[in-house]
């Protein structure tokens, strides 16, 4: 036999389906049967970006450096003035100091002929028993003299020899006399003293 309490429940269920149904569609119905034409969302025309045009950068020409001409710098050759060589800064030789000792002796100086001979030769008492004197009466005997030949025939720093061949006037051989004068050079006074003669023949 049918329950009449679940057929009563269905049919209550039904009615209040049905009458939800017809609420929702009284208030929707100007929606239903009247929709409102769709507009079309308006889409604002895409507008493409604007590009600023490119500028190539300015390149400023390159300019190249301005090289101004190296002038070579003007040289005067320096000419120091040449002096010519004097008696006073030039060593003399000892030919040419025996040369003078007989220019001096046949002048009449003989005090400067003496002045040639070194200390040793001048107090020699072998030689000149008297000093200048004795030198002095010697020359006057002898004097005037004749060199024939007149030479150096040996030279170091501080020592030459002189060889010379003369004749004099007291003497009437057909040779001359023959002599050798050993000189030393006195630094302190720059010049060449005779230091001794030797007779060869």
């Amino acid at each position: 036999m049918s329950n009449p309490d679940g057929r009563t429940a269905i049919a209550l269920a039904i009615i209040g389906l049905i009458g939800t149904i017809t609420t929702a569609i009284i208030g929707n119905w100007d929606k239903i049967f009247n929709p409102s034409p769709t507009t079309p969302p308006t889409t604002s025309p895409t507008t493409p970006p604007t590009t600023s045009p490119t500028t190539p950068p300015t390149t400023s020409p390159t300019t190249p450096p301005t090289t101004s001409p190296t002038t070579p710098p003007t040289t005067f050759p320096t000419t120091s003035p040449t002096t010519p060589p004097t008696t006073e800064n030039r060593k003399p030789s000892p030919s040419e100091t025996i040369n003078n000792y007989y220019k001096a002796i046949n002048n009449g100086q003989y005090r400067q002929a003496w002045d040639m001979l070194t200390i040793d030769l001048q107090e020699n008492k072998r030689v000149h028993p008297d000093g200048y004197n004795s030198f002095k009466n010697w020359l006057n005997q002898i004097t005037p003299i004749i060199v024939n030949d007149l030479k150096t025939i040996k030279e170091s720093q501080f020592d030459s020899e002189v060889f010379v061949r003369y004749k004099t006037s007291s003497s009437h051989q057909s040779i001359p006399l023959e002599l050798v004068y050993q000189l030393t050079w006195n630094e302190m006074q720059e010049k060449w003293v005779i230091e001794s003669v030797r007779k060869i023949n």
